[in-house]
């Protein structure tokens, strides 16, 4: 069994009285437009012009992100990460003329290089600050904020893809995340792809599955810039 976890029916046995809104959304939730260029233009352009967003070119928080895997049926064919950054207080984004709604609300999604340690524990650096604070709009500085560090273990046609928050990574703190084995794609695995992001606590799982499951952990410790 291969399918996505995340977004199995609300019944489904695996999990124990998965309530109806988290069963179907990940814990940290995901960009649905990725890009590599800092540019909310790769999204698709409106009838407003989008500027495009600069990196801060002085920046001061540095974090190393430490993924590592423990109990994983198998290896992993790719292990990537990445980071999303948003503006919170889109006070400072225009108005659509004819909705009246925040038309565009600033965001990048940038990808980290990870690097294997040893056979299960993989790092890579991120920066907290990596986005400049500017005024992007003329309605005032837009100010940046890292909201989640994502890691993305592929196998097969599966993509295991655990999340640290934005609190955890400033605190410092490790975030494990645990998937059930069964999900690692065997030789007969459906050729369709799926991402599977996991549960928190292992007592989210009914009780006949927690004996088979495997965790990955993301640790985040500052540095010196």
């Amino acid at each position: 069994m291969n399918r996505d976890l995340a977004e199995v029916a609300p019944t489904h046995p695996l999990f124990r009285n998965p309530d109806p809104v988290t069963a179907m959304t990940p814990r940290i939730p995901l960009v649905l437009c990725l890009t590599t260029a800092l540019s909310a233009s790769a999204c698709g352009a409106t009838s407003m012009s989008t500027p495009e967003y600069k990196r801060n070119p002085a920046p001061r928080e540095r974090y190393e992100i430490t993924v590592t895997v423990a109990d994983a049926p198998g290896a992993f064919e790719a292990v990537e990460g990445s980071v999303t950054y948003q503006v919170l207080d889109t006070s400072c984004v225009p108005r659509d003329p004819i909705s009246g709604a925040q038309s565009k609300t600033p965001y990048a999604h940038v990808p980290i290089v990870l690097t294997r340690r040893s056979g299960n524990s993989y790092a890579g650096s991120v920066i907290a600050d990596l986005m400049l604070d500017e005024d992007y709009f003329g309605l005032g500085v837009c100010r940046w904020s890292l909201t989640s560090v994502s890691a993305y273990l592929r196998h097969g046609t599966t993509t295991f893809a655990p999340g640290l928050s934005r609190d955890d990574l400033r605190a410092e703190r490790s975030a494990t995340t645990y998937f059930w084995k069964g999900s690692y794609p065997g030789v007969a695995a459906s050729s369709e792809r799926t991402t599977d992001y996991g549960r928190s606590l292992p007592s989210l799982f009914v009780p006949e599955y927690r004996d088979e499951l495997f965790s990955i952990t993301l640790t985040a410790k500052r540095t010196t810039p």
